[in-house]
Order: C-alpha cells, then sequence, then structure tokens
C-alpha cells in the first residue's frame, strides 16, 4: 500500500486528476483502507465524499463507483 505521506503529497495531483493510472489507483486504494488520508482528501475536496463512499471498508461498487466519476470526469476533460 502507498505510505501516507505519498498519498498527501499526490492529493492535489489527484484531485485534479492530474496522476497517472497507476498512481490515481493507488492512491484509490489507499484511501478505501486509511481514514486519515480520505478525511485530509475530503478536506482538499468534499465533493470526493460521493465518489469516496462514506464508510472505511466500503469496497466494490463504490469501488466501481469511483471508477465510472473518474472516467466520466477524464472523458470531459479531453473534450474542453
Amino acid at each position: 500500500m502507498m505510505p501516507c505521506q505519498e498519498v498527501r503529497r499526490l492529493t492535489e495531483r489527484f484531485v485534479g486528476l492530474e496522476l497517472s493510472r497507476t498512481d490515481e489507483e493507488a492512491v484509490r486504494a489507499h484511501l478505501q483502507q486509511c481514514p486519515a488520508c480520505r478525511t485530509h482528501t475530503l478536506e482538499v475536496e468534499p465533493a470526493l465524499l460521493f465518489a469516496l463512499g462514506s464508510d472505511a471498508g466500503e469496497t466494490g461498487d463504490a469501488e466501481a463507483f469511483v471508477a465510472g466519476v473518474m472516467r466520466a470526469f477524464r472523458s470531459s476533460a479531453v473534450r474542453t
């Protein structure tokens, strides 16, 4: 798992959709497991609450939802 310090360093780029797919997936996986980093990320961008889910143990459907949201953001960012 990616260390907390690295996730926090990448938070702004994660929110801005500027990470490689590998880093984005590592950050998302970390946020699913780490309440402290999830809280930090939500302080930077509260709208991510809906994408990350509110339960630290939430997986499966929430993970698919996050992936869908990120794909939608990417496709709209490419068109603009």
